[in-house]
């Protein structure tokens, strides 16, 4: 007796252990998983993976249990993760489990066909975890429907403590159903005492009462989801098949799933349909547009059915368009042809709109250069040589939803008849004189024509005005089958030179498209070739010319000759002379003049080099006869010597003084200083060399300082009288500058001056500071403390420098790529107000993110900048930045996470994130096939690691012999059996050592151990 009492103590103790480390491993956001609840019994009755679970908020008026949708969870290695925005933040701050909490937000789980029989699981999302059982079913529906009180607040804690009340005292819960469950805990008065006691511990201001009293059908699952209060909304669209559902509940017998007997559908025109079965499935006809919505009706409750609505928006069906077909056309030769192929084609699915809404077109295939738009406009310009053919072709049609249709057609083409010149072309022109012409066309069709003449040989044209044009043609006639075209054409005094000759010309007939657009002009109709007869009356000058070499001097007269020429026959007249540049360099129109020798036609060029003359010049002599025909001499090309004009200093002056200010430009007036003949008329070879003195003592020499050691550096120009200084912070005072020119002649020239310059606040300086030294990288690690100083001090003692200034808050920014710092990172002294030399002093305290890179890197680097700005005139700033590098702190990993370690046996496997890890496999599900074993085992391997977003991660066994591999890109551990291990009566037990590795040096080991049921081994086995 006292034996069997001491067992059942160690047994009660057992199981509390083994509910504490279920309860401990539960501290994640996870499902109940088939590894996490079978420590009892089967894991059979429980949910895994496969399960749908949505998240519902109830309120407290919703007798019907109707919830609404807040958002789907998902699984992830057997965990079931829950958004921050659940347990903190939309729904109140749910982060601690000790802390009561209302029961609005409702975890639902449905499974189709399980085991037990139930479909509905459902569990209060109080904490930051949430295990969904048939005990946390029945213990939700015992506290909402029991203890019915709206204010009533439960932790999670508490809910846990009850739920482990009632495993501890119905350890065969695990594979009962929810109404089963329910039962239980309503015969004993004891859980029931203990659950009213735990919610008056909870709820001290509440009156705690309990009374069974629900409704007879509760809401479990619909799809689609009901997203309001009763109300689901999904879109489809015509000739669609659509399947809805609505399940309930009742918490007296959740095994029988309560669904709707029919459905009443009302479309948007307010007619109805009913249909009858469950769930729902209704294909939309091309009737059902706009919308519909279904309402069920449940034989159990009138008034659960009237609460729920399915609306579903009807989009139209996206039928393919339809065309007349074969799309018969006929088209006339040498046109431009266009048909609208809108005429042929529409979209059912919208057959009223013109033309048809969003159809496009697109052309499939199609005789050569025919062209279709993607709004349906065919175009085509067959040639006459495929007149009497019919062409196929095929086009894309395709609908503003996307649906296609390839459309047939054939096209036939008609022929024209072309148009040619009547008579044969010819003619006599003389140079210089306008004749005209009829050019006579039979045109058959009487379609519009132009004609247009071109050149065989060479047209001149220039001389005279409007010589050498051949398009001046005109239309005369009023028969369009018998069109008469006039040319009028001058030929140029150049067609010909020294003798009267011929001229070939091609005369083409076109289509006129600007009067009928349609008509193919690219076609050549008609084409005649003709010679006509030039007379020629007057050719270009004649020069005889021998150049010859000069030395020159710039303003020195010179006598030159330049050859003779002649205007020969056989219209000889005067000719009169210009000097023209050969390369543009030089200009001497207005220093030079031209002398004729009456007897021999001999030219002198007389005059002098212009003063901006080149160091060589280059001419041609150009003669002009009296019809305007020109002709050119060789060229001439002369040596020029520069003559020099000097620099000098205007007198009486009128600029004594100048004044400026610091950090602000001053322009010098130079052009009021001195004078140059050479740059006034930009001589190219004019160059102005300064030289600045300086002195601080007066206006008199000696001048001996050069401007640059008192750190004046004017900019000056060297070929015009400008000049500018930018007085930098420090220049301020009076100086006396002597400014001194020198022309590339030699000749030199000065002015002194007198020079204020006022000074200006000039911006601080500023240095970073790190360990008392300055830098520009500071260096840091994670989770370590460090201080940054910012040192500014004024640029010197002078008082306009002594002045208030602030410093700005640090700006930082990621060094490579896009993001800012962490705003805490950073923390600066209460106070960023200086006046003088002032240090700063900003704390940089990096937490385990800041400095987190990707493996294999092993620091981020960022960017901070300092702003210091005068307090009354933010335009002087001082700027300051470096570098900021956080060194990333390794954290070991702490643990392995590892999933179901039952394949198969019966007994329990620890799955926590604890040292062992036991992993079961019943050999009597598996068998050999000859030496070996068919099935194959798959446990998927989690690291875990407070550094998991940028390490690096890999698991490896320290043991040898270890059945199976790991995969290192999805790390699941396959477990295959090895040859040694029989089947047999025992269970053999093999402990390995799992290590994982972070990537940056940290290690944890996990000791596994694997247990083989109804196995037989060897010693030596693994």
């Amino acid at each position: 007796m006292l034996e069997n009492t001491r067992k059942e103590i160690m047994r009660v103790f057992l199981l509390a252990l083994l509910l504490s480390g279920l309860v401990s491993g539960c501290l994640q956001s996870e499902l109940a998983s088939s590894g996490s609840q079978n420590s009892l019994s089967s894991a059979t009755y429980y949910l895994s993976a496969g399960a749908n679970v949505r998240v519902f908020q109830d309120s407290p008026t919703d007798v019907l249990g109707l919830g609404t949708f807040v958002t789907e969870l998902s699984f992830n290695a057997g965990i079931l993760y829950i958004p921050s925005t659940l347990t903190k933040g939309d729904y109140g701050n749910r982060t601690n489990a000790s802390v009561p909490q209302p029961l609005d937000l409702i975890v639902k789980a449905y499974v189709e066909d399980h085991p037990s029989g139930d479909f509905i699981f459902e569990a209060p999302l109080l904490g930051p975890s949430v295990s969904v059982t048939n005990v946390t079913t029945a213990l939700f529906w015992l506290l909402k429907w029991g203890f019915t009180n709206p204010y009533l607040q439960v932790s999670q804690n508490a809910f846990s403590s009850m739920a482990t009340s009632v495993e501890l005292i119905c350890q065969s819960c695990r594979t009962k159903t929810n109404s089963q469950v329910l039962a239980f805990i309503q015969s004993r008065t004891d859980l029931i005492d203990k659950i009213k006691q735990t919610l008056i511990n909870e709820n001290p201001s509440l009156n705690i009462n309990y009374s069974w009293n629900p409704d007879p059908i509760r809401y479990a699952w619909s799809t689609p989801v009901l997203t309001t209060h009763g109300l689901g909304s999904k879109t489809a669209k015509q000739l669609e098949t659509i399947k809805s559902d609505v399940i309930a509940v009742s918490p007296m017998n959740s095994t029988v799933k309560v669904r709707a007997a029919s459905w009443l559908m009302t479309r948007a025109d307010q007619t109805t349909v009913a249909v009858t079965g469950s769930p729902l499935i209704y294909t939309f006809t091309n009737e059902d547009q706009v919308s519909s919505d279904f309402v069920p009706t449940f034989a159990e409750s009138a008034a659960f059915g009237a609460a729920i609505k399915i609306h579903f928006e009807v989009g139209r069906a996206n039928r393919a368009p339809v065309c007349d077909e074969p799309i018969k056309l006929t088209m006339k030769a040498n046109r431009l042809n266009t048909t609208y192929l809108t005429d042929f084609c529409y979209d059912p699915d919208n057959p009223t709109a013109t033309p048809n809404l969003g159809v496009t077109y697109a052309l499939v295939s199609g005789p050569s250069g025919m062209t279709i738009s993607s709004s349906g406009v065919l175009k085509w310009s067959p040639v006459n040589s495929l007149a009497g053919q019919v062409y196929d072709f095929q086009v894309l049609v395709t609908s503003s939803t996307s649906a296609n249709h390839i459309a047939t057609g054939k096209v036939k083409v008609k022929a024209v008849t072309l148009p040619n010149f009547i008579d044969v072309i010819s003619g006599t022109f003389t140079e210089g004189s306008i004749s005209q012409m009829d050019i006579n066309i039979n045109d058959p069709e009487g379609d519009p024509l132009v004609l247009s003449i071109a050149g065989i040989t060479s047209v001149k044209n220039g001389f005279p005005s409007g010589a050498g044009v051949l398009s001046t043609i005109t239309s005369v006639g009023t028969d369009p089958t018998l069109p008469i075209f006039n040319w009028s054409f001058m030929p140029s005094y150049l067609q010909v030179i020294g003798a009267d000759g011929p001229m070939q010309l091609r005369f083409t007939l076109r289509y006129n498209t600007s009067v009928d657009p349609t008509l193919d002009g690219s076609q050549i109709l008609a084409t005649q070739d003709a010679t006509f007869d030039i007379i020629n009356t007057d050719d270009p000058p004649v020069w005889d010319s021998q150049p010859q070499e000069a030395d020159l001097i710039e303003g020195t007269v010179f006598s030159l000759p330049m050859g003779s020429a002649h205007d020969p026959q056989p219209n000889p007249t005067a000719l009169t002379y210009s000097l023209q540049s050969a390369d543009g360099r030089c200009d001497w129109s207005s220093t030079t003049s031209f002398s004729v020798d009456g007897s021999t036609g001999a030219v002198t060029l007389n005059g002098s080099p212009d003063y901006n003359s080149w160091d060589q010049c280059s001419f041609q002599v150009i003669s002009k006869d009296a019809n305007g025909l020109t002709s050119s001499s060789e060229t001439f090309t002369y040596n020029v010597a520069n003559t020099n004009r000097p620099i000098t200093e205007i007198t009486p002056s009128t600029v004594s003084s100048i004044s400026g200010t610091e950090n602000k430009i001053l322009m010098i007036p130079v052009e009021e200083m001195f004078t140059d003949e050479d740059l006034t008329i930009n001589d190219p070879r004019e160059r102005i060399t300064w030289t600045c003195y300086v002195n601080t003592t007066g206006a008199g020499d000696p001048f001996t300082d050069l401007c640059s050691t008192k750190k004046i550096y004017f900019s000056l120009s060297t070929t015009s009288f400008s000049g500018s200084w930018f007085p930098q912070y420090g220049t301020a005072g009076d100086y006396y500058i002597k400014l001194q020119g020198t022309d590339v002649g030699g000749a030199s020239a000065s002015h002194i001056f007198q020079m204020h310059i006022e000074a200006a606040p000039a911006p601080m300086l500023a240095t970073i500071q790190q360990d008392g030294i300055d830098t520009t990288s500071i260096v840091t690690n994670e989770n370590m403390s460090s201080t940054v100083v910012l040192h500014v001090t004024p640029q010197s003692d002078a008082a306009v420098n002594q002045y208030t200034y602030n410093v700005s808050t640090p700006t930082c920014y990621i060094k490579s790529g896009t993001g800012t710092c962490r705003a805490a990172m950073i923390s600066v002294p209460s106070s960023l107000e200086g006046v003088g030399a002032q240090d700063f002093t900003f704390l940089i305290t990096p937490n385990y993110t800041d400095g987190d890179s990707a493996y294999p890197l092993s620091s981020r680097d960022y960017i901070v900048s300092f702003t210091i700005t005068k307090a009354d005139d933010p335009e002087v700033i001082t700027q300051v930045s470096a570098s900021l590098t956080v060194n990333n702190t390794d954290r070991n990993p702490s643990a392995i996470g590892l999933s179901s370690g039952s394949q198969g046996c019966t007994g329990s496997a620890a799955n926590s994130l604890t040292n062992a890890f036991t992993i079961c496999i019943n050999l009597a599900q598996n068998a050999k096939s000859g030496n070996s074993w068919q099935k194959s085992y798959s446990m998927t391997l989690t690291p875990v690691d407070d550094d998991l977003t940028n390490d690096s991660y890999s698991f490896a066994f320290t043991s040898s012999a270890v059945p199976g591999t790991i995969n290192s890109l999805n790390n699941v551990w396959t477990i295959k059996l090895p040859a040694c291990l029989n089947a047999g009566t025992s269970v053999v037990s093999r402990t390995f050592y799992l290590q994982l590795s972070d990537g940056r040096g940290g290690t944890v080991t996990r000791e596994i151990i694997v247990k083989f049921q109804s196995a037989a081994a060897a010693s030596s086995c693994m």
